[in-house]
């Protein structure tokens, strides 16, 4: 648009992201927006590390939750099982969606401004903003099946409900893929000739809480304030019915002490996503309201805030079970004979 202005020295646009139109031109104001600068994808030292502190726990911790469930158990894989299996895939997305962002500060490190433009309106954005859509909703809705399970298995002893089978498993987690990768495709097809409704910053993540009433900004609020109060609340409700079940029928129960102590981790997986998804409603409500926020705050609900669900879901529904907790006292105890055999030897050489 300014390649013709050879002699443009300065310009001042209202908004930072115009800047990118004008690659060429020496100096340009606004020079962030907050995430980015003119040089930097990620504008914020502090959020570059944070990033990559998130994104590897991300994908190290839920790929060691797929290998142990997958490849390393000699069981057959139990419709339960293959919920939490989805589960941590859906967070894994997460942390390639962090990776993907990273490599892409790091690519284009002190020359942003000359790219930002190509970044943003890329298929790569594109696609990496999909790929943190679909994460973040499978989470909710496979939460949200898994919620539906125990409340129906605890919260309703009497009236004979049974475990969900293998066959009902695969075809929840299934519709749930399809319905999330559908909600974040739409959004591309439907704007595909006017705006860039992944691309409206450098992390591609359309939450649009920086601007409210961007284009797209209705079925924003419908993804991110609609689906998820409802997914929060559903879940919210039904734990709240197992809990009293479970108070009332402390002594005399039918329910088994794994179901209890499966239904207590995910009361406190239900707590880490309401922390992270109520924020969010709350800034998109107020942002709605005309209430300004900080450039910054954008940078890191994308990096630190809505990844922490995927951070500690792991933790919590896997490395706390009693399989996993004895599995690593077995394997502590191992460690320690290994290295007290160790120092016998060593004590025995040097003799």
């Amino acid at each position: 648009m300014f390649s013709l202005l050879n002699n443009l020295d300065f310009v001042y646009f209202k908004k930072f992201k115009y800047c990118s139109y004008a690659p060429k031109v020496p100096k340009c104001a606004p020079g962030t927006d907050g995430v980015s600068s003119l040089s930097d994808l990620l504008a914020e030292k502090l959020v570059r590390v944070t990033l990559w502190i998130v994104s590897t726990f991300i994908l190290f911790t839920n790929s060691m939750v797929l290998w142990r469930r997958i490849f390393a158990s000699t069981n057959q894989m139990s419709p339960l099982s293959l919920v939490i299996t989805n589960l941590a895939a859906a967070d894994l997305l997460m942390g390639i969606y962090l990776l993907v962002i990273g490599s892409q500060d790091i690519r284009l490190r002190g020359v942003y401004k000359d790219f930002a433009h190509s970044w943003t309106s890329s298929w790569l954005c594109t696609a990496t903003g999909m790929i943190a859509m679909v994460s973040s909703e499978a989470s909710v809705l496979i939460l949200l099946l898994i919620s539906a399970e125990r409340f129906l298995l605890i919260a309703s002893p009497l009236k004979h409900h049974s475990s969900l089978s293998l066959k009902a498993a695969l075809g929840s987690v299934l519709s749930i893929w399809l319905f999330t990768v559908v909600v974040a495709i739409i959004p591309v097809v439907h704007w595909r000739h006017t705006v860039r409704f992944y691309g409206s910053n450098g992390l591609c993540f359309p939450l649009h809480i920086d601007e409210p009433y961007f284009a797209g900004w209705q079925y924003s609020a419908f993804v991110f304030i609609g689906l998820n109060l409802a997914g929060l609340i559903g879940i919210g409700v039904m734990y709240t019915a197992v809990f009293l079940s479970i108070w009332k029928t402390r002594k005399a129960t039918t329910i088994t002490v794994p179901d209890s102590d499966f239904a207590l981790r995910f009361f406190f997986i239900f707590l880490t996503n309401a922390s992270c998804w109520i924020p969010i409603i709350v800034l998109k409500i107020m942002a709605f309201l005309h209430i300004k926020f900080t450039g910054e705050l954008y940078g890191w609900l994308a990096v630190f805030v809505i990844p922490v669900n995927s951070a500690v879901n792991p933790i919590l529904y896997t490395f706390t079970a009693p399989n996993y907790r004895s599995m690593l006292q077995h394997f502590r105890l191992n460690c320690k004979k290994m290295m007290n055999q160790g120092i016998f030897f060593l004590n025995v050489s040097v003799e």
